[in-house]
């Protein structure tokens, strides 16, 4: 992953490159990206989500995220954060119009704990930590 560097800005359709894919507007317009080694995570942090889920970064290094509405934690994509098998790679705006819809990359993140369902209200952590 060559130049991804925390701090970094974005847009979304340069990001695949970093992960050995190509971009395509039907899996990388999502806010939740399954790849075989990763998941992509897109956050804008001024989007819906529940008043329980004050989703984005944390002074302490944790990551807060209101997943999709249809995110469970026995579905698919909840047991993929859940199991923890993959590194979360999280990227973040405050707005929807930040730095002309770029995503600044925060770094990998691994599953900490979540509660609720559909959608999920999932706590990450620093990758190193």
């Amino acid at each position: 992953m060559n130049n991804l560097r925390i701090g970094n800005w974005f847009r979304r359709q340069e990001i695949p490159k970093y992960f050995g894919k190509e971009y395509n507007p039907g899996n990388w317009a999502s806010g939740h990206v399954s790849l075989e080694a990763a998941v992509c995570v897109f956050v804008t942090g001024d989007g819906a989500y529940s008043d329980e889920c004050q989703q984005g970064p944390k002074r302490s290094g944790k990551f807060v995220w209101s997943s999709q509405s249809s995110t469970a934690p026995e579905g698919k994509k909840g047991r993929e954060i859940i199991d923890g098998e993959k590194p979360v790679h999280i990227f973040y705006r405050k707005t929807k119009r930040e730095r002309s819809c770029q995503f600044q990359y925060l770094g990998a993140f691994t599953y900490k704990s979540h509660k609720g369902s559909k959608p999920m209200c999932i706590t990450f952590v620093p990758e190193d930590k």
